[in-house]
């Protein structure tokens, strides 16, 4: 579980001599805010990740942090919000927590009461903790938004993008028709040549007319044929 190995990886960057710094917090609060489904956190879980933000108050409180960008405040109080946000918490644990927050609000100020005997907080105080619980809802929102989205694209990936079968019907078209134009023109041509041999032969036949009558031969012709 990542969750698991940024906790892992915390507890062995902040150990003496080195400290917490707001880039530990930033990560914690980023792994359990984009928790992926299928990550279940049990009792087990819950209770080492309550510890782990146990430690980070007590090192925040007694001065024990690397803030040389002054940003571990910040990161603490979202931090804060976002666990005291979160379902697998006991109810006495994110009490706990919002108290902390308005420990952090108040700079340290007042000393936390516990949980039952807390007479509330403010309306500035109140106000920043709901403005907090505001960003994390939307920021939810806003996350759930993205993996909607992804998933969309995933499934838009999924589909095969089939070739359309009209452009090779065009073809066999434009091929059909070539290939009959093609046999027009050649039938063209024989007509033009088969044309003047029909021509040609009606005016032979009109040329040589059967002659009507023969000549008769003369008398004369005749006589001398029979003397002969």
């Amino acid at each position: 579980m990542y969750l698991n190995s940024v906790l892992l990886d915390i507890q062995k960057e902040s150990a003496p001599p080195k400290a917490l710094n707001a880039e530990h917090l930033y990560k914690m609060n980023e792994a359990v805010f984009n928790l992926p489904e299928e990550d279940v956190i049990d009792q087990k879980m819950s209770n080492k990740l309550f510890q782990a933000v146990t430690k980070i108050r007590k090192a925040y409180n007694s001065g024990k942090v690397r803030d040389t960008d002054n940003n571990f405040f910040y990161d603490y109080v979202a931090l804060l919000g976002t666990l005291q946000n979160q379902h697998f918490f006991s109810g006495d644990q994110t009490d706990q927590m919002l108290s902390w927050v308005k420990e952090a609000i108040d700079d340290g100020s007042s000393q936390p009461a516990p949980a039952a005997k807390e007479t509330g907080p403010s309306k500035g105080e109140e106000k920043k903790l709901s403005k907090l619980q505001e960003d994390n809802k939307r920021l939810k929102e806003e996350l759930d938004k993205l993996q909607a989205v992804s998933k969309a694209v995933e499934v838009l990936k999924s589909f095969k993008l089939e070739t359309p079968a009209a452009e090779p019907k065009a073809k066999a078209k434009s091929k059909a028709k070539a290939k009959a134009k093609a046999k027009e023109s050649e039938d063209g041509e024989e007509a033009k040549d088969d044309a003047p041999k029909e021509k040609k032969a009606k005016s032979k036949a009109k040329a040589k007319p059967k002659p009507k009558w023969a000549p008769k031969e003369s008398k004369t012709e005749t006589e001398g044929e029979a003397a002969s």
